[in-house]
């Protein structure tokens, strides 16, 4: 700017997250400055801000690396497995609640099975164990 000693420029910086099923992009525009750069880097960092509420966050759909499939996670805590062509299992459907202190996810499902998971604080892994196996179970944010 004309007759401006300030010599800082503005830097705008576009990230993006899925919130659910929904894509949120999100703009930071600062000053290039020292503090708006570490501003601007705090607000991105890991792929944006943790998720707030386990018990929320876990609804939408999911790449179960486990056994391969989608498991679709709802409101009113309904499961669904979809499995995908190269499993040859059937579909299963069960129910899932979370403990709001701890944030454990617990899913049972219609095998007699049950899944006792954590969410990442980035919202887009699931990891746990299965209670009865003990296997390791793994899951990511399906796109």
């Amino acid at each position: 700017m004309a007759g401006s000693d300030d010599s800082s420029q503005r830097v705008s910086i576009v990230g993006w997250r899925n919130w659910g099923d929904h894509p949120v992009v999100v703009l930071f525009t600062a000053a290039a400055t020292v503090t708006g750069l570490v501003l601007a880097a705090l607000a991105l960092r890991d792929g944006g801000p943790a998720v707030g509420d386990p018990c929320t966050a876990v609804v939408g759909r999911w790449d179960w690396l486990t056994t391969g499939g989608i498991v679709t996670v709802a409101e009113g805590g309904r499961l669904t497995f979809h499995p995908n062509d190269l499993t040859n299992l059937p579909t299963f459907t069960g129910a899932w609640q979370c403990e709001s202190g701890s944030g454990d996810i617990t899913m049972a499902w219609n095998t007699g099975f049950s899944d006792r998971l954590q969410l990442s604080d980035d919202g887009n892994r699931l990891s746990g164990t299965n209670d009865q196996t003990g296997t390791t179970i793994s899951a990511v944010r399906a796109r």
